[in-house]
């Protein structure tokens, strides 16, 4: 259910900066009410790992069109193999984020290039997408 794209907004997000590119995932995942992963099998979704205050972090990309996932996965050596695979926002809201918690998964968002994008927490992600996961 992506929202529609065409290629002067395709080409026009992958120039935006991080910030304006995160503000970006938010407002187009509420549109199309659906994420993107990268996976290559089964059950082999594609993480990445970053380095916070000398900890080593895992991260899971995530982007609002398949097109940038793609993007991403044909211009990124470690993503080589992998293809988008889309999730509702109500599943990654209610169930991928609350069961990724317990493993201090962080997500990065819309990232273009090795180290261009904003990395956040689950409850940034709430918070953005308005979202309580009480309810």
């Amino acid at each position: 259910m992506s929202f529609k794209l065409d290629d002067i907004q395709y080409n026009a997000a992958l120039k935006l900066n991080a910030e304006y590119r995160y503000h970006y995932f938010v407002e187009s995942a509420k549109k199309g009410l659906e994420i993107f992963v990268l996976k290559k099998e089964e059950d082999d979704i594609l993480f990445l790992e970053t380095d916070e205050n000398e900890e080593t972090i895992s991260v899971l990309p995530v982007w609002s069109h398949e097109r940038y996932a793609l993007n991403y996965a044909e211009h990124n050596e470690i993503a080589s193999g992998y293809h988008p695979q889309p999730i509702s926002l109500a599943v990654f809201l209610e169930t991928w984020l609350p069961q990724l918690r317990a493993s201090g998964i962080e997500y990065a968002v819309f990232p273009v290039g090795e180290n261009d994008c904003n990395i956040v927490t689950d409850a940034d992600l709430q918070k953005d997408f308005d979202y309580d996961s009480a309810k």
